[in-house]
């Protein structure tokens, strides 16, 4: 069996009953998952903290996580399929990013990053779009970003058409970038707000 692709259908049902009966019937055989046999044995689900604890412990299983939803976007860009994968990534990637200890701070920031990038551009996505948006949002809450990293990601933003939903996150990284940002990034950045502003024809 294919471990890692049935717990890509598996892990965002972890606190159900269902899981625990799936959990069941799977062999475990890699690595990656020996975690699970405890909760195998007792026949038990899995609460979010444990898959937190997890992503701080292995950080492949944290890219595994990350991976999980960019995977369910490539298949589907409908938001009622690829929902619960989302809402997984965001929720377990906002806990990590929350709970990171100094010393894995930059393995991390470093993992996830890419990530972020690429829910951003998902205009496909808009729920991808809002994961990526509060991930972003909760590093600079928590360790902030360097300017070559903040004016990527305004960049990217700036290239997005009709982004009211990262106004927010717009705001908090300019003020990360402090009172000079480039004139080319903020030429971007106002006629984004221009066209935002403009009045319907």
């Amino acid at each position: 069996h294919n471990t890692d692709s049935i717990m890509e259908c598996m892990l965002p049902y972890h606190d159900t009953t269902l899981f625990a009966r799936l959990l069941q019937i799977t062999k475990i055989s890699l690595p990656r998952w020996e975690f699970l046999k405890e909760a195998q044995k007792n026949n038990a689900s899995l609460a979010r903290t444990t898959l937190v604890q997890r992503c701080l412990l292995d950080f492949s299983f944290f890219e595994f996580v990350c991976d999980l939803a960019k995977s369910s976007v490539a298949i589907s860009n409908i938001p009622d399929q690829n929902r619960l994968a989302v809402n997984f990534f965001a929720v377990i990637a906002v806990q990590v990013l929350a709970s990171m200890p100094k010393s894995k701070t930059d393995d991390i920031v470093r993992r996830v990053l890419p990530y972020c990038l690429h829910g951003l551009k998902s205009r496909k996505a808009p729920e991808y779009q809002v994961a990526a948006n509060l991930c972003i949002m909760t590093i600079l809450d928590q360790i902030g970003l360097s300017r070559q990293v903040v004016e990527s990601i305004l960049n990217v933003i700036s290239s997005l058409p009709d982004t009211p939903h990262l106004a927010t996150l717009t705001d908090k990284l300019k003020r990360a970038i402090g009172e000079n940002p480039s004139t080319e990034l903020l030429n971007k950045l106002n006629t984004q707000a221009d066209s935002a502003d403009a009045p319907e024809m």
